[in-house]
């Protein structure tokens, strides 16, 4: 569903070549030229009006992906190399690990959220939920521009994070949990 003009886009027909078929698609990114479709595995791309996917250069395990809402460039969430930053134009890739953040972080990146705000938002497997005010790459992240939310700090009731989007209701993030 494309918010911005209420259309609706559906891909019934894609081949798979070399695709770990176990697993499921993890993220879509609509770009002017097709669509970027990540999997366990990676990110591949289906031009529009093709059916065959063809593999990118990111190959990471991929949990979440989010299209950044000032940028060309896709935020991937991934395995065990934290939050990553990727553009299939430009073949630029820069990454943000855990040690760039001041918070004890173990778990994998599940979701990814840009919010109105230019803040990012990410979800992890056990570590509650992360948000980074004003973010973007040149900026050092610390407790005045860093929040972590989980069940002994705030009102989440599980730190499983698994899904974020934007509440169309009032300013805020709608969460979704194992709880």
């Amino acid at each position: 569903f494309d918010k911005t003009d209420g259309s609706i886009h559906t891909l019934t027909k894609f081949t798979l070549p070399n695709v770990n078929r176990v697993h499921s698609i993890n993220g879509i990114v609509k770009s002017n030229k097709g669509w970027y479709i990540g999997f366990w595995d990676g990110v591949w791309f289906l031009e529009n009006g093709s059916e065959k996917l063809v593999k990118t250069d990111m190959s990471h395990s991929l949990f979440a992906m989010t299209k950044d809402r000032y940028q060309p460039i896709i935020w991937i969430g991934t395995d065990s190399n934290g939050l990553i930053k990727w553009s299939n134009e430009d073949a630029s890739v820069n990454c943000i690990t855990y040690d760039n953040l001041p918070y004890y972080i173990e778990m994998p990146v599940r979701c990814l959220y840009m919010d109105k705000h230019n803040g990012l938002w990410f979800g992890t497997k056990g570590n509650g939920l992360f948000h980074i005010k004003d973010f973007h790459l040149s900026s050092k992240y610390d407790e005045t521009n860093t929040d972590r939310y989980n069940t002994s700090n705030s009102k989440l009731i599980d730190n499983n994070v698994y899904c974020l989007t934007q509440s169309s209701l009032k300013e805020g993030v709608f969460i979704g949990t194992e709880g």
